[in-house]
């Protein structure tokens, strides 16, 4: 199984300008709600800003074309993805080029192997970033939202939508559908 990481480079020490790239963000992701949910008219009404206790457990990501066709960049090529998001905020994730039904005793015991370079996470409001602690540049921004009910028959209440933005600028390049390993 072939495992990658992307960071996105940031320049100076303060990785972020967390005020610009917010803004930029909610205008994107009010964007992206347009564009791939044309025919609602408020993102309120289907999702936002997910707590804490609605991120933690396991995830596999679910292909979507819209989400695919939105996709600048595609920094992870595999198409079978797995992650974990831990109360004490660790963060994990997993690819393959083979779909799996992977049990969560499974990645629990693939992520253990991994707990002292654990990434870390930290989630506030619409917005998650990971820290990747041995990497040069080890920090993501993500937009994140939960749908708070089905959308379509691809996308359901309790999936999660997350975007990632390119340090520089706060411009959304990649999008993946998450859904919940149960």
């Amino acid at each position: 199984m072939e495992v990658q990481v992307q960071v996105i480079k940031n320049k100076g020490s303060n990785p972020f300008n967390f005020r610009r790239i917010i803004i930029i963000q909610k205008i994107k992701i009010f964007i992206l709600c347009l564009g791939i949910f044309p025919t609602l008219i408020f993102c309120s009404d289907i999702g936002g800003a997910p707590k804490h206790s609605e991120i933690i457990g396991f995830w596999k990501m679910v292909n979507n074309e819209n989400l695919k066709s939105k996709n600048r960049v595609n920094p992870w090529p595999l198409p079978y993805q797995w992650f974990a998001f831990y109360k004490n905020g660790n963060f994990y994730s997993m690819m393959s080029s083979k779909d799996e039904n992977i049990s969560i005793k499974d990645l629990k015991e693939t992520f253990s192997i991994f707990k002292k370079e654990a990434p870390t996470y930290n989630l506030k409001g619409q917005f998650i970033s990971i820290k990747y602690p041995n990497l040069k540049n080890p920090y993501q921004l993500w937009g994140i939202n939960i749908f708070r009910k089905d959308v379509s028959k691809n996308i359901k209440k309790g999936d999660l939508v997350m975007s990632l933005a390119r340090a520089k600028d706060g411009k959304a390049i990649y999008y993946r559908l998450m859904r919940r390993i149960k």
